[in-house]
């Protein structure tokens, strides 16, 4: 078999498969940068520290939020939970159909402020917003 014969049938469709899976992903997957999730301020005090780093669009600039005030002895305590996927898109809104606000990495916690359906609205230190609640558990999972 020639060597001409060879890159016809092999390289050839490798890299038209590696081209269309390029042209296929959305460009906001591919574009997402890291931020310090460890430096911007929580609005509620987390008794374990989130992750260095996690993935946020660069639709718009996040500022850090000023610490909340302790809470009253009278509010419920915060509804804290884990993330369980590798990594979980965080959207505008309950549904894929919303803009994409950024990704969290496995083990971020997060404080559930609501709830619509399967999709919670959370916030992971200053930055909010809504993803799947089928991938929160309710104590920090551990890596495999």
């Amino acid at each position: 078999m020639r060597l001409s014969s060879i890159l016809w049938m092999v390289v050839t469709p490798l890299f038209v498969a590696v081209g269309a899976v390029l042209l296929l992903t959305p460009s906001d997957i591919l574009r997402q940068p890291v931020i310090d999730v460890a430096k911007a301020a929580p609005r509620v005090p987390l008794s374990v520290q989130p992750p260095a780093k996690a993935v946020v669009a660069s639709i718009g600039t996040f500022h850090a939020a000023p610490p909340a005030a302790a809470p009253a002895a009278n509010k419920p305590a915060a509804d804290r939970r884990w993330i369980t996927a590798s990594s979980l898109n965080l959207r505008t809104g309950p549904g894929t159909g919303n803009r994409l606000v950024g990704s969290l990495p496995f083990g971020t916690e997060v404080v559930v402020l609501d709830t619509s359906g399967t999709w919670a609205e959370v916030e992971a230190g200053s930055i909010t917003g809504w993803l799947s609640a089928n991938f929160l558990a309710d104590r920090q999972p551990t890596e495999n």
